[in-house]
C-alpha cells in the first residue's frame, strides 16, 4: 500500500459525503449556497487525511490488538484528539463560509464546535476503528505475503545443503565433516534468498522517500 493511498481513500470518502448531502438537500428544497457547501464539506475531511500518517504511527509504536492498557489509552486519546481537530476545522469553515447562507450570518464559531464535537463522538470512533481495522489487515497480509515467498524458495536451501553433504562425500571426510558442509551451504543459501527477498522488495532510488 503506497503513502498516497490513504488521501485518496479520503478523498473519495469527501467526495461521497459531500455529494450525498447536496443532492438529499436539494431534493428537499433547501435554498443553500451549493458550491460552497460542496466545497467545505469536502475540505472538512482534510483533518482526517492530514491525521492519518500520525494515526499508523501510533498503530506501529503501539499495536493493536494488546494486553497492554497504554496502548488501548493512547489510541483512544488520539481518536478523541483527531475528532477534536475535525470538528474544529468543520466548525471554522463553517463559520468563515457560511455554506448554508444564513441571512444572519453563520452561527458563533464556539458553540458550533462544541454541537459538533459532541454529535459526531460516534463517528470519530467509527472511523477511527476502520482505519485501525484496516492498517492490521493489510499489514498481516503483507506478513503473509512475505512468509509465502521465503517458504516458496526453501527448497533451495535444501539443494544447498544437499551439495554440501555429497562435496564432503566425494572428498571422504567424515560425517562430521559432512553435516558441517550442509549446514554451513544451507546456511549461505538461506542468507541468499533472505538477501534476494530484501533487495526486490527494495524501492528504487527514486522512490526511497515513499513507505511501500
Amino acid at each position: 500500500m503506497t503513502a498516497i493511498a490513504p488521501f485518496l481513500a479520503w478523498l473519495a470518502l469527501a467526495l461521497f459525503d459531500a455529494t450525498q448531502t447536496v443532492v438529499s438537500m436539494r431534493a428537499m428544497g433547501m435554498q443553500h449556497d451549493w458550491w460552497t457547501l460542496f466545497f467545505v464539506i469536502v475540505a472538512s475531511w482534510g483533518a482526517w487525511a492530514a491525521a492519518t500518517p500520525v494515526a499508523l504511527a501510533l498503530l506501529r509504536r503501539f499495536p493493536l490488538p494488546s494486553r497492554a492498557v497504554r496502548n488501548w489509552a493512547v489510541h483512544a486519546s488520539a481518536c478523541l484528539a483527531i475528532g477534536a481537530a475535525w470538528t474544529c476545522w468543520a466548525a471554522m469553515l463553517e463559520h468563515v463560509f457560511n455554506p448554508f447562507a444564513y441571512p444572519k450570518g453563520p452561527d458563533p464559531f464556539l458553540p458550533l464546535w462544541q454541537s459538533k464535537l459532541i454529535g459526531n463522538l460516534v463517528g470519530d470512533v467509527i472511523l477511527y476503528g476502520a482505519m485501525t481495522a484496516l492498517s492490521i489487515t493489510f499489514a498481516a497480509r503483507k506478513r503473509l505475503s512475505q512468509q509465502r515467498e521465503l517458504l516458496a524458495q526453501a527448497p533451495l536451501f535444501a539443494i544447498f545443503g544437499g551439495v554440501g553433504m555429497v562435496l564432503s562425500t566425494s572428498r571422504g571426510g567424515a560425517a562430521l565433516t559432512g553435516l558441517a558442509w550442509g549446514v554451513t551451504l544451507g546456511a549461505c543459501g538461506w542468507l541468499a534468498i533472505v538477501w534476494r527477498t530484501r533487495t526486490r522488495r527494495r524501492p528504487p532510488a527514486a522512490d526511497a522517500g515513499w513507505p511501500r
